[in-house]
């Protein structure tokens, strides 16, 4: 997509910030939400590729492995390993 102010132009942590521990903060629900941290609530979605390090023009052409939700996987796609079982 073509980029009508680059001086505006936000990075793709700064999204992933936005969507996460910064609407934690906007909502007043830091202390239960927002960041992977232990004992806080949390959904998370797996994905096939490590968005940071790929182009942006690339991260919509990801895959959904698994979205996880209330500690249960609520999505299993294609390519999800078989988690190992001690």
């Amino acid at each position: 997509a073509r980029v009508l102010t680059p001086q505006h132009r936000v990075g793709v942590i700064d999204m992933i910030e936005a969507y996460t521990v910064n609407a934690a903060v906007a909502s007043f629900d830091e202390t239960e939400s927002g960041t992977l941290t232990a004992g806080k609530q949390a959904d998370v979605v797996v994905l096939d590729r490590d968005i940071t390090k790929v182009a942006s023009t690339d991260i919509a052409a990801g895959k959904v492995l698994a979205t996880i939700a209330d500690g249960r996987i609520v999505h299993r796609g294609e390519g999800l390993p078989e988690p190992i079982r001690p």
